[in-house]
């Protein structure tokens, strides 16, 4: 027998937030909206700190897209758009400070972008 007793799986399951925990009950993924309205899904490591997010969201002013943290907490690498059609995607890597080292883009105009950064100096 199956260990969900041969029952059927439900065709639709709706909640505000659903958690998958590991056997001491951490979260390590979380997927859900926020009070703002952003539907995220959230991953974590055993520890619990945050190592990935994925955001969706439709505000102009906002961006929707992946992030990936390091194991301090640090955003290192931003994948995305933004949500007004008229502005751009992006690839973005930061450094240990949060200071952007990489920036790609690409303009809804077509124009393409590539910006590197050392230390105190853009180049």
């Amino acid at each position: 027998m199956s260990e969900h007793g041969g029952k059927p799986p439900s065709d639709v399951l709706r909640t505000k937030r659903l958690e998958i925990v590991d056997d001491e009950g951490k979260a390590r993924a979380v997927l859900g909206t926020d009070e703002e309205g952003i539907t995220s899904l959230s991953l974590f490591e055993p520890s619990g700190r945050l190592r990935t997010t994925l955001d969706a969201e439709e505000r102009p002013d906002k961006a929707s897209g992946l992030g990936v943290f390091d194991t301090n907490g640090n955003l290192r690498v931003a994948a995305g758009m933004d949500n007004d059609p008229a502005k751009r995607s992006f690839f973005n890597l930061y450094d240990t400070e949060g200071n952007h080292r990489v920036v790609v883009s690409l303009d809804a105009d077509g124009q393409a972008g590539l910006r590197f950064s050392a230390g105190k100096k853009d180049r």
